[in-house]
């Protein structure tokens, strides 16, 4: 299926066309179109544009780093789900809003050294509707809401890997510029704003190389410079940097070809948006999965439809297990009368407690023990977790598990309590089932509830054991 990597810029639109064909990239078209300053105008060239380009096609847009917000975390280990809520509150705590005026996207950047860092991208959903309201007005739907900084390191970190060695790239438009970061695995390790003016430009990127070594990354010997104004000044910018600066070929490093007369450096963003229609290393959309008016009717069509067939079934499904029921209680009566006065004739017989009483003293002892064993659960918890986490309702249960509600003064202390109770062995997984952000005076506060199913029963590992 044909892709189209739409970047939405300032003064101007760029797109990069392509198919995705038996795991290699088939360029097909570059296309840029300015944008007029009269906002009638220019909803109408960008509505033109993406029309005549992304019929038939799925669309890829980039939002520049200007509009957004990118952060890369640290969380120790945990499952997927358990990942997507922790971002969803880093989210939240950082732009302070509630997760109904936040979009955002996330991706696992590297897992190693028992941390998961994670990059998390977050636009305000308001300004996020403005910038695809053009799209929109043209009954065209985004199927992928990328960032624009996300896209170069997509793009670019391959080229980082194959070469192994660490690589900065530079993106230039609008007057304003993003860096990032790539170490030698081609992992992403930074994300910024930088001005777009050649002096400071060149300042702020120096210190970030030289604060990236200084916290042992590896020395970045090359910067790749691209966007609509990075063919300009490289040549002063390499001196002020203090590297070799050179200007970006986003379509050499996707091993692909398109002839057009213009530069190519000005579309990494575009390509790099582009490559989101197949397997990238951080799949971040920021886009919300809204089901359309007919989905929405067929699904209600469809819920009626089986809402009358649940309820007939259930009508006949309950006589069916009354008469069932009243037949099998009947058969217990019996069997339980019989079982009494089989009962009392050994009890007369052996002069003492029979052996299903003896049964029912060890089975009671067992409970017991089990039971007792949750106390030694609490007993650790209160020994390896920091004394900002409180404890404000804990239940057990041997059939359903165990339920965990407290209070936290930070993500990542909730994110500990879940490598806690996984390290404990004793539950078939921690799930994080909540974790509310909240503010008492100046302190913020996360209200979390964790459960832990528990583990199998002992006689089904035997009984697996066995089958294998």
């Amino acid at each position: 299926m044909r892709t189209v990597g739409l970047e939405l810029g300032g003064r101007e639109l760029r797109a990069v066309v392509g198919e995705h064909r038996r795991g290699r990239w088939q360029l097909l078209e570059a296309a840029v179109e300015p944008l007029p300053d009269e906002p009638a105008a220019r909803r109408a060239a960008l509505s033109s544009f993406v029309e005549r380009l992304g019929r038939s096609a799925q669309i890829i847009v980039g939002v520049p780093l200007s509009e957004c917000s990118v952060r890369l975390v640290s969380f120790p280990p945990t499952g997927a789900e358990n990942l997507a809520r922790l971002a969803r509150v880093e989210a939240e705590s950082h732009f302070a809003l509630p997760a109904e005026g936040l979009d955002f996207g996330w991706a696992v950047v590297e897992s190693a050294g028992g941390q998961t860092e994670v990059a998390v991208a977050v636009c305000r959903r308001e300004r996020l509707a403005q910038l695809l309201a053009p799209l929109r007005e043209a009954g065209l739907s985004p199927q992928q809401v990328g960032v624009s900084a996300i896209a170069l390191a997509n793009l670019y970190g391959p080229e980082a890997r194959r070469r192994g060695q660490a690589l900065a790239v530079l993106q230039l438009a609008d007057g304003v510029g993003e860096l990032v970061l790539l170490d030698a695995a081609g992992g992403l390790r930074l994300v910024r704003a930088v001005p777009g003016e050649t002096v400071a430009l060149g300042q702020e990127v120096r210190r970030s190389l030289q604060a990236f070594g200084a916290t042992g990354g590896p020395a970045v010997t090359r910067l790749l410079l691209c966007g609509a104004e990075g063919c300009v000044n490289h040549v002063g910018l390499a001196e002020a940097v203090g590297v070799p600066v050179e200007l970006a070929d986003p379509w050499a490093a996707l091993g692909a070809a398109l002839p057009v007369a213009e530069q190519t450096t000005p579309y990494s963003v575009a390509t790099g948006l582009m490559l989101q229609g197949a397997e990238v290393a951080l799949p971040v959309d920021l886009a919300r999965r809204e089901p359309t008016a007919g989905e929405r009717q067929a699904r209600s069509r469809s819920t009626v439809s089986w809402v009358l067939a649940g309820l007939l079934a259930l009508v006949i499904v309950a006589g069916g297990c009354f008469l069932g029921a009243a037949r099998q209680r009947a058969v217990e009566a019996a069997a339980l009368a019989a079982r009494v006065t089989r009962l009392q004739k050994q009890l007369e017989q052996v002069g003492g407690e029979t052996p299903e009483f003896l049964a029912l003293l060890a089975a009671t002892r067992d409970r017991v023990r089990t039971e007792s064993a949750w106390l030694d659960v609490l007993r650790q918890m209160a020994q390896r977790l920091p004394g900002e986490v409180s404890i404000e309702e804990w239940t057990c249960d041997r059939e359903r598990g165990m339920t965990l509600r407290g209070q936290a003064r930070s993500v990542t202390t909730v994110a500990l309590a879940l490598q806690v109770l996984n390290e404990l062995a004793r539950f078939d997984g921690a799930r994080l089932e909540s974790c509310d952000q909240i503010t008492v005076g100046k302190e913020t506060l996360y209200n979390f509830l964790i459960t832990c199913p528990p583990p199998p029963a002992k006689g089904a590992k035997r009984a697996a054991g066995g089958a294998s």
